[in-house]
């Protein structure tokens, strides 16, 4: 399922993980450690328009999924 998502102004990659893989804790971190990703971390928190951020395949995680918002 790995694909490259385009943001909008003020999206936010721990929303953009809840939403694309269904939780955010470690696929945020997961996400930041591609290199593909390397610019993305330096713009944190809120991203602009037309950033684009690579979301590789992830293993869905075990046990309950819990959210974490990590800049609100």
């Amino acid at each position: 399922m790995s694909l490259y998502y385009k943001c909008k102004d003020g999206d936010a990659l721990d929303m953009i993980c809840k939403n694309i893989y269904g939780y955010s804790r470690s696929s945020v971190e997961a996400v930041l450690a591609n290199e593909k990703n390397r610019e993305i971390a330096k713009k944190m928190p809120l991203l602009e328009a037309g950033d684009v951020v690579y979301l590789p395949d992830l293993p869905k995680p075990e046990g309950p999924t819990i959210y974490t918002n990590l800049w609100n």
